[in-house]
């Protein structure tokens, strides 16, 4: 109908369905909400400025949901289709023009849900670099994590429990955040996600848009595709099934 829309991530639960927004066209925003914090931008930033990138982890550690449909296989996934749709939005970003080529994945579930929450998912880009994701709702405290290197810098970012950033082992000071009554949600680039979204409704093009969320989503069915193969290396782009949810390219169902 031609509105500018805010999808929240993940996109869709199927390849298919991705394919079916992007090929509506029109403005969407997607929802990643972490592309927009101030301290995500602000790493990008640094990570351009060390070079070509030999390590990347990202971890995303956090309790299991007690709300909503998480735990549901019918949603399409777990914590990789969940908190890991995050951290791999990250990884394609800080890598930039460097383009993932293969995904080699580890899923577990706890015996009592049917969904992963557990996930290791290494991403090898067509440099060379592997980057390595980990994810997980068994942790008893939130820990997100970011540490990228080249042979020239570390830089390594906390967005939870206290967020911060250093770069080579200092410390990086942080703009302060006039006007706004929770930090965290500042932090958390809620706001700015919000902003964009004004921005995009009076004419500018999106950021962060569908195609973007299609990339996510692809490496995300790689990962799981990879998980019900152990050991195995999925290429990128993703040629599995486009109609199956991550959750079913993993149980093959």
């Amino acid at each position: 109908a031609g509105c500018v829309v805010l999808v929240e991530k993940p996109l869709a639960s199927t390849l298919a369905d991705t394919d079916a927004i992007v090929a509506a066209g029109g403005q969407v925003v997607y929802a990643e909400n972490l592309a927009f914090s101030p301290l995500v931008v602000r790493t990008n930033q640094l990570v351009n400025e060390i070079g070509s990138l030999n390590f990347m982890e990202i971890r995303q550690l956090s309790p299991r949901p007690s709300w909503g449909e998480f735990l549901d296989p019918t949603r399409g996934g777990g914590v990789l289709f969940d908190l890991g749709s995050h951290a791999i939005a990250l990884a394609l970003l800080f890598a930039g023009s460097d383009a993932p080529v293969g995904v080699q994945a580890t899923l577990a579930h706890s015996s009592d849900i049917e969904v992963d929450d557990y996930a290791e998912v290494f991403i090898d880009f067509a440099s060379g670099l592997r980057a390595r994701i980990e994810t997980s709702w068994r942790h008893p405290d939130a820990v997100w994590d970011i540490q990228v290197s080249s042979d020239s810098g570390v830089v390594r970012t906390e967005l939870m429990p206290q967020p911060g950033i250093e770069h080579n082992g200092e410390p990086v000071a942080l703009a302060a955040l006039p006007g706004v009554t929770d930090a965290h949600i500042e932090q958390l680039g809620y706001v700015e996600q919000m902003l964009t979204v004004r921005d995009v409704v009076a004419g500018a093009p999106s950021p962060i848009d569908a195609r973007f969320g299609r990339r996510v989503l692809d490496v995300i069915c790689a990962a799981y595709a990879s998980a019900h193969q152990p050991q195995s290396v999925i290429p990128l782009p993703f040629t599995g099934r486009r109609d199956r949810t991550p959750h079913q390219l993993w149980s093959d169902t």
